[in-house]
């Protein structure tokens, strides 16, 4: 009889364990965003560079809005954040050009709502500490227009791994549901105005 209660109680301790992995499996799997097939809002970005290919990588930084799906960061003091995931795009030169079309829409909303956040660069690897662009749904003043000047010059220093812009801009947040182009000119520590 003795067998009988021990042989139950580690069963319902298997069928309850493997309950609670089966859940946090489907709720881990619930957070991963899904590739949207059909993209169809996309910022492009473009300029002339005298950088080589691979110099500059741009990041595009896509977060969960639905706060259900925030990751716990600290349990004692009750803090979450969203979860992120980072898709770089290399920085592909040709004649003294480059150009990189980067889907806003890139994931699926889902149960998350995956979205675009910020748009920002890496020089050599490094963090620039620079956002070029940042995106928001309830932008109800705002235009579809990107408030930069035509062009912003970027100027690099290599020996530092920066590169930084000549001008002072605000980094705009644009609507999520159109697309944009801006041009950025990444140049090596010359004057890098001029260019209309």
């Amino acid at each position: 009889m003795k067998k009988f209660f021990i042989f139950i109680f580690c069963f319902s301790f298997l069928i309850v364990g493997q309950s609670a992995l089966a859940k946090m499996k489907s709720d881990v799997l619930n957070y991963i965003p899904q590739l949207n097939p059909t993209p169809k809002y996309f910022m492009t970005i473009y300029g002339k560079t005298n950088l080589n290919s691979g110099t500059v990588i741009f990041q595009a930084f896509y977060d969960t809005e639905n706060t259900n799906c925030y990751k716990t960061v600290n349990r004692i003091e009750g803090v979450s954040s969203a979860r992120q995931k980072v898709i770089n795009y290399p920085f592909e030169t040709s004649n003294n050009h480059y150009k990189i079309k980067i889907p806003i829409d890139y994931f699926l909303a889902g149960n998350c709502q995956w979205k675009l956040e910020t748009i920002t660069y890496l020089v050599n690897g490094k963090n620039s500490g620079f956002a070029l662009i940042s995106f928001e749904d309830s932008a109800k003043n705002r235009s579809n227009k990107i408030n930069l000047p035509k062009i912003v010059y970027i100027k690099c220093n290599l020996a530092n791994n920066s590169c930084e812009p000549t001008q002072n801009y605000m980094i705009p947040q644009i609507k999520r549901n159109n697309n944009y182009q801006q041009k950025f000119n990444f140049l090596i520590n010359e004057n890098v105005r001029g260019e209309k």
